[in-house]
């Protein structure tokens, strides 16, 4: 269990095991982020997974979604590793996938930045959702994201996960 800060009306829980970190996001703010005390740390993992949800959608409204993370100096495995994220509005919505180029290809950058950098950046384009103004409120409206790597079955370590954001835009 990880300890998070608490920013407003925040109700959050992350959980990592085997690798995996879990964000629950809740917020009636127009911008809600999930800041970890200490950066959470993938110290060894094979696969990827980092998943959060948020309730408060409003339909006819876009969405912006991202992690600040940043790499450890000895981190390895990231340049060949296909990095995505991904979104959904309610568990049978249809997913979106966008592939995070800019982790694969600024590998080195990363390692020696002292600070934490969003994905997706700018070379990358933003993420965005964009919620049908038909969708009816007692539908499963829930917006559902995450970031991948789960195909290589290549170790992976030093991937430093500060925060995730939405935000409408």
């Amino acid at each position: 269990m990880i300890s998070l800060e608490k920013h407003g009306s925040l109700s959050q829980v992350v959980l990592i095991s085997y690798g995996e970190v879990i964000l629950s996001i809740g917020s009636s703010l127009k911008k809600t982020v999930v800041v970890f005390r200490t950066p959470a740390e993938l110290k060894m993992v094979s696969w990827l997974e980092v998943t959060g949800s948020y309730d408060k959608i409003e339909p006819g409204k876009t969405y912006r979604i991202g992690f600040k993370i940043s790499l450890t100096a000895d981190a390895t495995g990231w340049d060949q590793a296909p990095v995505f994220m991904s979104a959904k509005i309610g568990k049978k919505g249809k997913t979106i996938w966008k592939r995070i180029k800019s982790l694969n290809n600024n590998i080195e950058k990363l390692k020696r930045r002292t600070g934490p950098v969003n994905i997706p950046d700018d070379t990358d384009g933003r993420f965005e959702v964009f919620v049908s103004p038909n969708i009816t409120i007692n539908q499963d409206t829930k917006l559902q994201f995450g970031l991948y790597e789960v195909w290589t079955g290549k170790w992976k370590t030093g991937l430093l996960i500060y925060e995730a954001f939405v935000e409408e835009v």
